[in-house]
């Protein structure tokens, strides 16, 4: 729907989808009139079941990648658990494979390249000071993997703002408009 409004444009001879339109531009000039709200997904449901579930509609999609400011919706929306552990291996196939990453402390602040001394508990040095001499924290720590990273990014896709499906063909409406506006 969203790429099919503007005639095709001339590629070489070739005739198109108009991909090079800054649809973002009307999205803004019309999403400023609407109050998002903030949506809690279950699951692990595809934008577009996502957007059939909330507005009846799966062309809508493009709305909900859209407002999140996701640009690739196989990588950049939640998937699920065993997706997030392959794209983990994946990722870290040719840096180390499976790994700690980093390591977290009680606030869950980010340690990264640190070991323990193994003849002082709580004791964590960086993994380059190899007689240890410069101590970098002292306490607990708990190591990361790439697996449990993974599912921590993963489940921080699961909240994103949606339009308020009672708003949808509003929205809609208001973006036909917008970009016939500029076909004028």
């Amino acid at each position: 729907m969203l790429f099919s409004f503007f005639n095709p444009v001339d590629r070489d001879g070739v005739l198109t989808t108009d991909i090079y339109r800054d649809y973002r531009f009307y999205f803004n000039r019309v999403i400023r009139n609407y109050k998002p709200r903030t949506y809690q997904m279950t699951g692990s449901l595809r934008p577009e079941q996502l957007s059939e579930l909330l507005y009846g509609n799966q062309q809508y999609y493009w709305v909900l990648t859209m407002l999140n400011n996701i640009y690739d919706p196989f990588y950049g929306w939640i998937t699920d658990q065993e997706t997030a552990y392959q794209c983990a291996i994946q990722q870290y196939s040719l840096v180390g494979g499976e790994q700690i990453l980093y390591h977290v402390d009680a606030q869950k602040n980010r340690y990264y390249n640190l070991v323990e001394d193994p003849n002082n508990s709580g004791h964590w040095y960086d993994k380059g000071d190899k007689n240890m001499l410069h101590l970098q924290y002292q306490g607990t720590l708990v190591p990361v993997d790439i697996y449990e990273n993974a599912v921590m990014q993963n489940e921080a896709k699961r909240t994103i703002k949606i339009i308020n499906p009672s708003d949808i063909q509003s929205f809609m409406n208001d973006f036909i408009k917008e970009m016939q506006k500029a076909t004028l």
